[in-house]
């Protein structure tokens, strides 16, 4: 509850700089608005009392409301950052990987841990596992952008420097989350991905990865199985 009331307070004062007139100081840090200047060095507005580090009450137009509204609201979680917050926790994997079609997948296992962050607006995800014999860590990032309506997430890990970031939207008929990401590869051409994770149950997941071939034809790429521990 306290950061949700101190990032109203810092959306408030970040409306009121915004829509806010802008005051003038002297040399002397009273601050005024137009009006002519006395030989003692003030400026002076006429009729009009000393301002003497106050700023004038302003009031907001109904637009400028508005929008400050549509600020407030956009910032606020909401159920779709709450479904998120049920991948808390540690889980463990099991990965398959496909590097060319009709071969024998490679096999291994890993382990997830997931947490919220910034008051359960994201959902941070450290993975630890192995990947062609080598130790393989990731990092990947989900919310729900209340703007654009789309749950994002991006993935990073050690085989490459390519930040992933995906869109995508949520069926809670089939409890499918189903995003897309275009990425170039090492040789400059332009992939395709179109990740699938299926809720199957509270305690278990399934990720599947597919990768847009040069052909036109989509190719399986990646499966994880998460299954809390």
């Amino acid at each position: 509850m306290k950061l949700r009331t101190g990032l109203i307070a810092s959306v408030c004062v970040f409306g009121l700089g915004l829509f806010g007139s802008p005051i003038r100081a002297d040399e002397h840090g009273h601050k005024h608005g137009d009006g002519h200047k006395h030989g003692d060095g003030h400026r002076h507005e006429h009729g009009e009392e000393h301002d003497h580090g106050t700023a004038p009450n302003q009031e907001m137009t109904p637009e400028q409301m508005q929008e400050m509204q549509a600020y407030m609201k956009a910032a606020m979680p909401g159920p779709e950052h709450a479904h998120l917050q049920k991948s808390a926790g540690t889980w463990k994997t099991q990965v398959k990987v496909w590097h060319q079609p009709g071969e024998p997948s490679e096999v291994s296992e890993g382990k997830s841990v997931i947490k919220p962050i910034l008051g359960g607006r994201y959902m941070e995800e450290h993975y630890e596992g192995t990947a062609m014999g080598m130790p393989f860590q990731g990092r990947s990032l989900i919310g729900y952008d209340n703007v654009k309506e789309k749950y994002v997430s991006l993935w990073m890990d050690t085989f490459s420097t390519t930040i992933m970031i995906f869109e995508g939207d949520y069926d809670p008929a089939t409890k499918t989350l189903t995003s897309h990401c275009d990425v170039l590869d090492p040789m400059g051409r332009k992939v395709h991905f179109r990740s699938v994770v299926k809720e199957i149950n509270d305690n278990e997941t399934m990720m599947e990865m597919h990768r847009t071939q040069p052909s036109g034809k989509e190719m399986k790429e990646l499966e994880i199985r998460y299954t809390r521990a």
